[in-house]
């Protein structure tokens, strides 16, 4: 995902959208957001911070995570671990972008917020491509147009759990 966001360097660094070339994604801001593993917001800055460097509407945020009002005013560095990361999914899924990449987004995440997180991305993959890595599979099954995993140096299409088995994931 680094290699495609254009974060990390690697010997052909060129990226293909549209039939158009591109290098450095991370400089197209309305081409794609990257939500990394270890997360990407500041601990010193607030939340209303953060909505607003990113343009993005917390009303909007607060319909979805309705528990997390109360949080507009503090600082991440604050939050819970999976309040933040709540915060950091959906500013990456919601921004309005062709693709959203995500990095284990599911890691850290009460059971309650990943349906709504799950019911977040169907809404937003109806506007844009989402890619998600992520060991915990299951989470990412039932609304996944396309599953595939990589295992000995290459990538498998996985047409359903017996897939998995057979490359020995599970």
């Amino acid at each position: 995902m680094n290699i495609i966001y254009g974060s990390l360097k690697c010997r052909y660094r060129t990226l293909k959208i549209h039939e158009v070339y591109t290098t450095h994604a991370f400089r197209r801001p309305g081409l794609m957001r990257y939500l990394p593993q270890s997360g990407y917001i500041p601990p010193w800055i607030t939340v209303k911070t953060a909505f607003r460097e990113n343009a993005m509407d917390f009303e909007r945020f607060t319909e979805w995570f309705p528990e997390m009002e109360r949080c507009y005013r503090q600082k991440t560095g604050t939050l819970s671990a999976g309040a933040r990361r709540i915060m950091e999914i959906y500013l990456v899924v919601a921004a309005p972008v062709w693709f959203a990449l995500m990095d284990e987004p599911f890691s850290q995440i009460m059971p309650l917020h990943i349906q709504r997180i799950k019911e977040l991305m169907l809404t937003e993959k109806r506007n844009k491509g989402i890619l998600v890595t992520d060991h915990m599979y299951r989470q990412i099954l039932e609304m996944s147009d396309r599953i595939y995993l990589l295992a000995n140096k290459s990538s498998y299409l996985m047409k359903n759990d017996g897939d998995l088995a057979r490359l020995g994931y599970v």
